[in-house]
């Protein structure tokens, strides 16, 4: 949950510091390799060097890749590892889903009005420079409680995250 909590923390901290020049709207209805390549393209030219860089997309985004016709030649190639439902290094990023990327608006920036957020995102980054720092010590609070028979805990642990530079991640919003 607390591994769940970051992620969700770092994809809202993405959107929210990303570079302008580094937010694209995907090319078609559907984020496509050539949306990928584009946002390849954008960190290339922000001079983020290639390893560990990462794209975070929802399980639909990866699935309309797995199934684009201009990356074929591409699939083919790599038969052994989309049997065993990878993606590796597509476009210099390794791909990792999760559901926890934050819908924004049409412009790519989180509303405070929740329905006004409806446009899916895929993110992608450098991990070195993308922060994070979590508080060594560990707060744990309690009282006793007759209802469940012993004591009641609350555990509170504290981080933060920081994008180191705003050209280092790109956003791509769904069209």
């Amino acid at each position: 949950m607390f591994k769940e909590h970051i992620l969700s923390t770092v994809a809202t901290h993405i959107i929210g510091g990303v570079a302008a020049a580094n937010r694209i709207v995907w090319a078609a209805a559907k984020f496509t390799g050539a949306d990928l390549a584009t946002m390849e393209e954008m960190l290339d030219n922000s001079k983020i060097m290639e390893m560990t860089r990462f794209a975070m997309m929802k399980s639909t985004e990866r699935k309309n890749l797995l199934t684009d016709s201009s990356l074929q030649a591409w699939m083919a190639q790599q038969q052994s590892n989309v049997a065993k439902g990878q993606l590796p290094n597509l476009f210099g990023f390794g791909i990792k889903k999760s559901t926890l990327i934050p819908k924004t608006t049409a412009l790519g920036a989180i509303d405070v009005v929740p329905g006004n957020n409806i446009k899916r995102n895929v993110l992608g980054w450098r991990k070195e420079h993308m922060h994070l720092v979590i508080q060594t010590d560990l707060e744990i609070t309690g009282t006793e409680d007759a209802k469940y028979l012993g004591g009641v805990y609350a555990f509170t642990t504290r981080y933060g995250v920081k994008l180191e530079k705003d050209v280092a991640a790109v956003q791509a919003t769904e069209i």
